[in-house]
C-alpha cells in the first residue's frame, strides 16, 4: 500500500478510503477513530489532495466499522476529521480527479 500511495501522490491521482474493517483493522472490530487514523495515514503519505471517500458501501463482506454502516453515518465521520480536510475528503479531491479526466 505504501508504494501505491506514493505513486498516487507522484501522479497527482486520488485514492478513496474503503470502509471495510479488513482494510481498516485487519479483521478485528473497528470504530470511527480507527477509520480516521487510517485516513490520516493515507494523507500523510499521499498528501491532502490525493485522498477521498471511496466507499460505496457495497461489497463489504468483512464488516463495517462501528458507527459507519451506511451513507447516513458519513457526516458523523467527517466531523471527527480535521476541519481543513473535511471538504477535500468528502468531495473536492474526487471532483478534481473527475474534472481532470473529463477534459
Amino acid at each position: 500500500m505504501l508504494m501505491t500511495l506514493k505513486k498516487i501522490k507522484n501522479t497527482n491521482g486520488v485514492i478513496g478510503i474503503f470502509f471495510s474493517k479488513r482494510f481498516i483493522s485487519g479483521h478485528k472490530p473497528a470504530v470511527l477513530d480507527d477509520v480516521k487514523k487510517h485516513l490520516l495515514h493515507m494523507v500523510n503519505i499521499a498528501g491532502k489532495d490525493s485522498v477521498s471517500i471511496g466507499s460505496d458501501f457495497g461489497c463489504i463482506l468483512s464488516g463495517f466499522p462501528d458507527g459507519l454502516f451506511s451513507v447516513d453515518n458519513l457526516q458523523s465521520f467527517l466531523k471527527i476529521l480535521p476541519k481543513n480536510l473535511r471538504e477535500k475528503i468528502a468531495y473536492k479531491n474526487a471532483l478534481s480527479a473527475l474534472k481532470k479526466q473529463l477534459k
